[in-house]
């Protein structure tokens, strides 16, 4: 991480606080006396990166606010590990709020917002936390100074923190565990008594549970059994009762009823017995003989008879089909032209006998008077000849035809014309007749079709009468085709519709049918409401056996729990104790491990880290310690020339020690840039040569940036440097005591 600008405002000391231009490579001085606020950016620094400095927690941040001022406010940028740039904005006020934002350079959009979302985010760009930042790349050399609060993170580089905090918690669990398998013994003991207490025998509750299967089976048959029993008695009265109604009211029917009211009454009837059909059915139940067959038997005996009956008034139908069809003017199967056609027939020969008749009428009287005149002419000339009229007409006849054939051809020219009107005479009178004859047949087919009209309609009222009537209507049309099978169905089965005291013994049947089957009906009741009854009394038995046999299956499965149950204890007793002794191995086996990881890591960092060191010892001890080492508890050893061994730090003067502190430092520093920030990285000595005389001095600061490595932006605080040292560094940051505004821009 690098650092590129820093602004704050009403932070410590400084009313307003701004650097840019920071260098990403060199040395930055920070110089002045005593307050003059050059600690201040240092905390400012550490403030902008983490939320907090060294000195104030985050929960006491508002002391860093200027004194007097409600809040204060900073702008860091930098460069994180990863190479991009970011800015880091937070603001704090007098109650103890803190508000932070990040943003990557260049973009608007945060990358988060709130202080433990920013930490977070510039945990992962810096690569260490908080403390590691203090112990590595924070130097604050002071009287008092811890010499090793470095330790943990010592520890944390060679990565043996985290093994010897998971081995202590491995202790601690271990000596819980061994409590706990003290603890479960006598619970142990405890259990196995009470188990054998009890003496469970396996065979006595399916032998129990056996025995109340059987009962069960048997209490739902009975059960079942007395359901059907009672709905039987429920549903039997409801299927009788219709059938005697429906018996009763045809008993009161005669022959006077329509034959579709027989029909209806006789389906009604039959359909009512599948009522009680249904309900033995449903209901399991048998019934000792057919109550149903006599009235089965009657109601298919008077459904036959009538059936005899509608064949009748079928071939009636039949046989006046086609008077009907003639009727209608529909020709008859055997070709016969129907009623309007012969009539239009026998109208047209009328007509035409009529129009030949007046034609010879006409014929005759022109013929005749024809005849007359010509006669007429003959004897005027015949026997008027000298007279004036006969000798006018004789010369006008004689221009006309020769005079001396007049006489002779006048007669013949008279005679025919006579002849043809007495042809035509005699040919006006056949057509006459003819005439009469025709309106003789006209009048007789008028009167066969009121005839056959007034039969038609008596066969059709006989066809919808009630069953006398229709016999009656029948018998009617004596030389009717069907009186011959009428005759013969009165003579069987058609009595009781043609007499009244047939009818009478038909139905008294009937009623003597219904009686029987009523009687029929009481006595099945009778028996069911006796089996019903013994059903109950069984289903009464075996309940109060049931109940005792649930009550010893309880008891025994209570038993039987409370067995299960212990013994699930004792099993999760013995286990949680093999668990707990597996669980002691693994932790004293894991504790084991990690000791030996923790030895390895811890040599192989120490030799890591006194390499490190051994370049870096020399410069800040003027050659007099080259070697440090790092013990098993991370403490720091110096080796003496003078003694041949490495000694404590406290067997060091002050002045020494915190030489070698400054080179440690430097160490860790360049440690954990290399394991974690793997990058350019920024470092900060608070007057780091405090103890250093002028010619260490001068040779450690000028040795700062060769030994650095990737540590290439050093921040250096002392009151005063010297002026021939000002090449040493690449900025230079001057504060004064009394001002409260500070302002550097670099290169």
């Amino acid at each position: 991480m690098i650092i590129r600008h820093l602004k704050a405002e009403n932070l410590f000391k400084y009313r307003h606080l701004e650097l840019t231009g920071l260098p990403a490579r060199g040395r930055i001085a920070i110089t002045g006396n005593n307050e003059s606020g050059k600690s201040a950016i240092a905390e400012i620094l550490c403030l902008g990166l983490f939320g907090r400095t060294c000195a104030l927690e985050a929960r006491h941040i508002a002391k860093a606010i200027r004194w007097g001022q409600p809040n204060g406010s900073l702008q860091l940028g930098f460069t994180g590990k990863d190479g991009l740039s970011y800015e880091v904005v937070r603001y704090f006020d007098s109650t103890g709020q803190h508000r932070a934002r990040i943003n990557r350079q260049g973009e608007d959009e945060p990358l988060a917002k709130g202080p433990e979302a920013v930490d977070e985010i510039i945990w992962q760009a810096a690569g260490y936390s908080f403390q590691q930042y203090v112990d590595a790349f924070y130097l604050a050399q002071k009287p008092g100074n811890q010499r090793h609060a470095h330790s943990d993170t010592i520890k944390a580089l060679a990565g043996i923190d985290a093994l010897e905090w998971l081995a202590d918690d491995f202790a601690v669990e271990i000596t819980t565990l061994e409590g706990d398998i003290a603890a479960l013994k006598p619970r142990q003991e405890e259990l196995e008594q009470q188990i054998h207490q009890l003496g469970i025998d396996t065979a006595l509750l399916p032998r129990l549970q056996a025995e109340r299967n059987r009962l069960n089976t048997s209490l739902l048959a009975t059960d079942e059994e007395q359901r059907r029993w009672r709905r039987f008695l429920e549903e039997l009265p409801k299927a009788a009762n219709p059938i005697i109604a429906s018996a009763k009211a045809l008993s009161l029917f005669t022959t006077n009823h329509p034959t579709a009211s027989w029909q209806d009454a006789l389906q009604r009837l039959e359909g009512s017995f599948s009522a009680l059909t249904t309900v033995c059915h449903s209901s399991q139940v048998e019934m000792e003989g057919d109550p149903l067959a006599g009235l089965r038997h009657w109601l298919e005996d008077t459904r036959n008879r009538l059936h005899g009956l509608e064949r009748l008034k079928n071939q009636a139908l039949q046989a006046v089909e086609p008077m009907r069809h003639w009727l209608e003017n529909r020709s008859v199967a055997d070709g016969t032209p129907g009623l309007e056609e012969e009539i239009s027939s026998l109208q047209r020969q009328e007509r035409l006998v009529w129009r030949k008749r007046s034609l010879s009428r006409l014929v005759m009287a022109l013929a005749g008077l024809t005849a007359m005149a010509g006669w007429g002419l003959w004897a005027t000339l015949t026997f008027l000849g000298d007279n004036p009229l006969g000798q006018t007409l004789h010369k006008s006849l004689a221009t006309l035809l020769p005079e001396a054939l007049l006489p002779v051809l006048l007669p013949m020219l008279a005679s025919l014309p006579t002849v043809l009107a007495l042809v035509f005479g005699v040919a006006a009178t056949r057509q006459d007749r003819l005439a009469r004859e025709l309106g003789l047949s006209l009048q007789a087919l008028s009167a066969r079709e009121r005839e056959e009209r007034k039969r038609l309609r008596q066969v059709e009222q006989a066809l919808d009468a009630p069953p006398a009537a229709a016999i009656e209507g029948l018998l009617a049309w004596n030389e009717a085709p069907w009186i011959e099978a009428l005759q013969q169905w009165l003579g069987t089965d058609g009595a009781p519709f043609a007499s009244t005291e047939a009818m009478q013994a038909h139905l008294t049947e009937l009623t003597r049918l219904t009686g029987h089957f009523a009687t029929e009906v009481d006595t099945c009741r009778n028996d069911a409401t006796d089996l019903l009854t013994e059903a109950q009394s069984r289903l009464q038995t075996l309940s109060g056996e049931l109940g005792q046999i649930e009550q010893a299956i309880l008891l025994e499965e209570n038993r039987l729990a409370t067995d299960s149950q212990l013994k699930e204890q004792l099993q999760a007793c013995k286990e949680e104790v093999n668990t707990n002794r597996r669980q002691i191995r693994l932790r004293q086996v894991a504790r084991e491990l990690m000791a030996g990881a923790g030895r390895s890591l811890g040599a192989h960092f120490n030799q890591e880290l006194r390499r490190f060191i051994s370049q870096i010892a020399p410069v800040f001890t003027d050659n007099r310690y080259h070697h440090l080492h790092i013990d098993r508890d991370m403490r720091v050893q110096a080796f003496s020339n003078e003694k041949n061994d490495f000694i404590a730090m406290d067997e060091i003067s002050t002045g020494v020690q915190q030489q070698l502190m400054l080179a440690v430092r430097m160490a860790l520093a360049q440690a954990l840039v290399a394991r974690a920030v793997q990058g350019p990285q920024f470092m900060v000595l608070d007057e780091p040569f405090a103890f250093f005389d002028r010619q260490r001095f001068r040779q450690s600061l000028g040795s700062l940036l060769e030994i650095g490595g990737p540590i290439s932006q050093i921040w250096v605080i002392a009151q005063e440097f010297d002026a021939d040292l000002t090449f040493a560094f690449n900025m230079s940051i001057p504060c004064r005591l009394a001002e409260d505004q500070l302002g550097v821009a670099g290169a």
